[in-house]
């Protein structure tokens, strides 16, 4: 079957073999649906979107209007959005033109993910409530159907995933094996990968080394993890330094080394504070350590010899 009317994808999954239990690497696939299924699609969505009319649910129309009541949408927000996507795009201009240094560009790639995360949290909230109207909650039911009748086996695309269709998707949504196929069919029917890969300073950051393939920002020269400054990092975006041997040790925005379980500095050496005339200040309470006594060594007695003969 072409690629363009298939997707393959893996999954681990856990399977029994004489009562023993143990992860397997397997493939899935999601097809390009047939005009049957999607005809059936559009009829859900009909019967979908008529119910929730009648039952009250509100329509994108009047979604507007409960987003400035609600003040989650108004000018101000709309204004805002708009400057932050202008910037966008002025980064994605300056990207495809070049001729500037390539940290400065390094540094407009990086705001401009900043600013599309921006734009996103902006955007969340009004999300959220589209897909509580009638024609978001008919689409994803359309979406639900379509995806269920195209989850097969990579080796049986005869054969569905869930045998029984949509109700069975809709009780195991939490599978690993649809929760990763959904996205695979989103991208199939939509004739698109995903889509941060694809995006302007996603593309600069990869073509000149700056992330790796899971999008996050390294050394060009070593791959290693580092921060938007360029300092490394560990996986969970502590500070890090790395010693000779390949192996590091946390320290804090200025170089030193701290303990990350503690958030005390290692090793410090910390001397006394001194007074005016630059002697040790020693507080009240400080306990004050004697020094140690070498015990003295007690002198053997004189042992009296006796004279037997007198």
């Amino acid at each position: 079957m072409p690629d363009k009317l298939k997707r393959v994808f893996t999954v681990n999954v856990l399977e029994e073999n004489d009562g023993k239990y143990k992860v397997v690497e397997k493939e899935y696939a999601v097809i390009v649906p047939s005009l049957k299924v999607q005809l059936e699609a559009n009829k859900v969505r009909s019967q979908t979107f008529n119910r929730l009319l009648k039952d009250g649910v509100m329509l994108r129309e009047e979604l507007e209007k409960i987003l400035k009541e609600r003040n989650i949408w108004d000018d101000e927000k709309q204004a805002e959005f708009n400057l932050l996507k202008a910037e966008v795009l002025k980064g994605e201009f300056a990207l495809s033109q070049g001729g500037i240094k390539l940290k400065e560009a390094r540094d407009i790639a990086i705001q401009m993910r900043d600013y599309r995360d921006k734009m996103i949290a902006l955007l969340s909230k009004r999300t959220d409530l589209d897909s509580q109207t009638c024609e978001g909650q008919a689409d994803q039911e359309r979406f639900n159907f379509l995806f269920a009748n195209c989850l097969v086996y990579n080796d049986d695309s005869n054969t569905l995933y869930f045998k029984n269709g949509l109700a069975e998707y809709l009780e195991n949504t939490d599978d690993p094996v649809a929760a990763k196929g959904a996205s695979e069919f989103y991208y199939l029917i939509s004739d698109s990968g995903p889509v941060d890969s694809t995006l302007p300073e996603n593309v600069f950051l990869k073509d000149y080394d700056f992330i790796d393939d899971n999008l996050r920002l390294v050394d060009p020269t070593t791959k290693r993890l580092v921060n938007e400054a360029g300092h490394y990092i560990d996986e969970f975006g502590n500070l890090i330094k790395y010693k000779e041997d390949g192996s590091y040790y946390y320290v804090d925005i200025n170089g030193n080394e701290v303990d990350i379980q503690t958030g005390t500095y290692v090793d410090t050496n910390k001397k006394p504070f001194l007074d005016d005339d630059g002697n040790p200040v020693v507080k009240d309470d400080e306990v004050k350590v004697e020094k140690k006594r070498t015990p003295r060594k007690r002198r053997a007695k004189k042992t009296e010899t006796v004279d037997t003969d007198a």
